[in-house]
């Protein structure tokens, strides 16, 4: 049988080693607890970073959409500007040396535009002219920063025998978007 000593330092290891134990899971505790609490910080301010970013993204989406509207609104004829957009037309035809004759103006109306309160004026013209110069008319049209477009050319010779220039007619079909 162990003596009363060896029992005594035995008991007492004992106790050191459940303290140790109770000391180790206590801190083992601790740390869990502090590690959780840091890994929930840590998602919070990811979560208010990846706030503050979506948010600056919106606003510059929100800016550039406003760009983005103003610009395309640049495009489209004001609904007061029908005569406008007209002498615009008759200007270019001069700047091309053609005579123009407008046969008809019209407006259209589709559904999809009526409901971004758009409509089509669409204008029918003959050009009278060289071929080049006809061609000019047309290429200023197609730069001509508003959203016209030709839907349809027809061009015949009319004239141009020996040394003269030759005459064409030009009849075009043109839709320029409007607001209404």
């Amino acid at each position: 049988m162990p003596k009363k000593e060896t029992k005594n330092l035995i008991t007492v290891l004992f106790l050191l080693n459940v303290s140790a134990l109770a000391f180790w899971y206590a801190i083992f505790s601790f740390t869990q607890g502090q590690i959780s609490d840091t890994i929930e910080k840590e998602g919070k301010v990811k979560m208010e970073i990846v706030k503050k970013e979506t948010n600056f993204l919106m606003k510059n989406d929100i800016k550039y959409g406003k760009d983005y509207e103003n610009n395309l609104y640049s495009y489209v004829v004001p609904a007061d500007g029908s005569v406008e957009v007209i002498k615009t037309i008759e200007e270019l035809a001069s700047i091309s040396k053609l005579t123009l004759d407008i046969k008809s103006i019209d407006y259209e109306q589709q559904e999809k535009m009526s409901k971004l309160n758009l409509e089509y004026l669409a204008v029918n013209l003959s050009v009278l002219g060289s071929l080049n110069n006809i061609e000019n008319f047309v290429s200023l049209l197609e730069k001509y920063p508003l959203k016209i477009d030709i839907k349809d050319i027809s061009l015949n010779k009319v004239s141009g025998e020996g040394n003269k220039t030759a005459q064409w007619v030009g009849v075009i079909d043109l839709n320029i978007i409007k607001f209404k």
